[in-house]
């Protein structure tokens, strides 16, 4: 299996990096690949979308990493997702988005053993419908005509 991995605290000293790393021998104990974004101290380089296009699952363990983005990129790509519990991830339940708790690898499991493609593809939808280019830009503008900015629309 081809996994992977954002991890990030907010200081990104030290945890960030033991997280990578215990994510990284678990999974190669396992048998498994594993490629994991590091959002620390010394920045971050995101992974490749790519590489989120080709894995089997994405875990994000922690109450920070990705601020949002790598739950919709990996949506996008139609990708199951463990989550860990933190606001911003509330803030796109909201939205409709379904994945599996970090906290118990079991359904994951379950899930990689039965994939159910329309799991993945109800948070595709979610994801074009309100994370698109084409839903942002709608978004703004009509934001900009709501706000009475009309000539910022050229």
């Amino acid at each position: 299996m081809r996994i992977v991995a954002v991890t990030s605290c907010p200081t990104g000293i030290a945890h960030t990096y033991m997280a990578a790393e215990a994510l990284e021998q678990a999974a190669r104990a396992a048998g498994h690949e594993i490629k994991v974004e590091t959002q620390g101290a010394a920045g971050a380089e995101p992974l490749p979308p790519q590489d989120i296009a080709a894995a089997d699952a994405v875990v994000l363990p922690s109450t920070w990493e990705g601020f949002g983005a790598p739950l919709i990129e990996a949506s996008m790509h139609r990708r199951p997702l463990a989550v860990g519990d933190y606001p911003v991830a509330a803030e796109l339940a909201a939205f409709g988005f379904r994945w599996f708790p970090v906290h118990d690898p079991g359904p994951l499991r379950d899930f990689l053993d039965r994939p159910d493609a329309e799991l993945l593809e109800h948070n595709r939808e979610v994801a074009v419908r309100h994370f698109s280019l084409d839903a942002l830009t709608t978004q703004l503008a009509d934001l900009f005509h709501g706000a009475s900015w009309d000539d910022l629309l050229g």
